[in-house]
């Protein structure tokens, strides 16, 4: 039973009317996931929002992340637990594992873990939302306005935002302050835990926290308030930016890959807005000014075969490995790491599926002859010596030859499969058929990307 303290509360009115509001303008919403971690506005939302969403016949649930970082930690866990028992709000854990990763600091990959064990144990189409407070927005202001940050930084944090998979995240609480969530919590008698970790000053978010900011309202009493609205200004202009980043992305943007002709054609502030757009596309975090200048001058400024290289992220998903941006044929590629793929031996079946998620299809029809039955038929991978000469075709060739000629950029040519028979190489799939080999009633491979 939530406490009528908070019911009657001018918070809770609030909340309601921008819940409904939500849930009105997010219609693919089915429910909320609450990101609950025990402190005093996660807690303050697990009671609001378990009254509201039940007012109200929301879907509703709350995850607890346990980092590990904490000897607490477990502690903090089972009075998560408790809580969502005692209002009947269905509740999960989930464990993660924090590494030390270089170039990243333990909180912001401990930040990272979360969000992603929290999209992946969320139910379907709920939305996740996070206690997030007018504090928070003012710290992270000036965190990221120490650090350089631009506009779309400095507009701090959205109360809506989508992640990467699609998920959307709300911020319900922004416009309140952490003294009205406490005062309201005390006065509801609800109990909340306090992280040890906060007192740490070596922190830089803590240092602003318990040393700066107080410091700095204590002569400038309204800082709070005023930062909020203008981060609140930024925000709004960097949507209006971003309107028009779109715009200026959609002239340049070919499939998954940016052309640089229509690039070269823009300032050099419209060029930056594209390339942070076009980062943005593939999912991306936003490079720093010093990357961003160095891809604009090697994308822009090099000769027109030189080879552009640079690391614009990694992929969690293998090991940290590079994301890489690459120019070629006049155009910008993000690559990501993939998996790693192997010769094999053609199965007695219609298709196969590879290591990374293309799928192999074998169909009758125009192609190559049919193997023989003392001809093994298997698939192998990055053979650029070997020749080949293709039906319709001048000659034979190395396959090198073959996937420059098709237009195949260099670092994907080790992942096109060939289809042998016995030791001699009969397609180049997606190229071309041997010529000795050619058939119309034959049989033929496709290679269909993964969705």
């Amino acid at each position: 039973m939530v406490s009528s303290a908070l019911t009657q509360s001018a918070i809770y009115r609030a909340l309601e009317v921008e819940l409904i509001r939500f849930m009105q303008q997010e219609t693919d919403c089915q429910g909320l996931t609450l990101a609950l971690s025990g402190g005093a506005d996660s807690m303050l939302l697990l009671n609001l929002y378990g009254a509201l969403c039940q007012s109200h016949g929301i879907a509703f649930e709350a995850i607890y992340v346990h980092h590990g970082l904490s000897p607490n930690a477990s502690a903090w866990q089972a009075h998560c637990a408790a809580a969502c028992q005692t209002l009947q709000v269905p509740f999960q854990a989930v464990s993660v594992t924090v590494h030390k990763v270089p170039r990243q600091s333990l909180e912001e990959q401990a930040r990272e873990l979360r969000y992603q064990a929290l999209d992946t144990n969320a139910s379907p189409n709920h939305a996740l939302v996070f206690g997030h407070h007018a504090n928070d927005q003012l710290e992270t202001f000036l965190l990221r306005l120490q650090r350089g940050a631009g506009l779309d930084g400095l507009a701090a944090m959205a109360s809506k935002r989508r992640l990467a998979s699609g998920r959307l995240c709300f911020r319900p609480l922004l416009e309140v302050t952490r003294s009205e969530i406490e005062q309201l919590l005390a006065l509801a008698n609800i109990a909340h835990i306090e992280d040890e970790s906060n007192q740490d000053d070596s922190y830089s978010r803590n240092f602003l926290r318990n040393r700066v900011i107080p410091l700095w309202q204590s002569v400038q009493p309204g800082l709070l308030t005023s930062v909020t609205r203008a981060a609140a200004l930024l925000r709004e202009q960097s949507e209006l930016l971003a309107e028009y980043s779109q715009l200026d992305l959609q002239q340049c943007l070919q499939q998954q890959h940016l052309r640089l002709s229509p690039l070269a054609a823009m300032s050099r502030a419209r060029q930056a807005n594209v390339v942070r757009a076009f980062l943005a596309f593939h999912g991306l975090k936003m490079p720093s000014q010093a990357v961003l200048n160095q891809i604009l001058d090697q994308a822009l400024g090099a000769k027109a075969d030189a080879e552009l290289a640079i690391q614009v992220g990694r992929a969690s998903e293998f090991a940290e490995q590079a994301i890489m941006l690459r120019r070629y044929r006049q155009s910008l590629f993000v690559v990501k790491p993939q998996a790693d793929l192997a010769d094999f031996n053609w199965p007695d079946m219609p298709s196969y599926t590879l290591p990374d998620g293309r799928t192999l299809q074998r169909e009758q029809g125009t192609g190559m002859r049919l193997p023989q039955d003392d001809e093994i038929v298997s698939i192998r991978f990055d053979v650029p010596l070997l020749r080949i000469h293709l039906a319709h075709k001048p000659g034979s060739n190395t396959i090198k030859h073959w996937l420059k000629d098709a237009g195949v950029a260099p670092w994907l040519r080790p992942r096109v499969p060939v289809v042998f028979y016995n030791e001699t190489p009969v397609q180049i799939i997606g190229v071309g058929f041997s010529h000795a080999h050619a058939r119309l009633d034959g049989v033929q491979w496709r290679c269909i990307a993964s969705t």
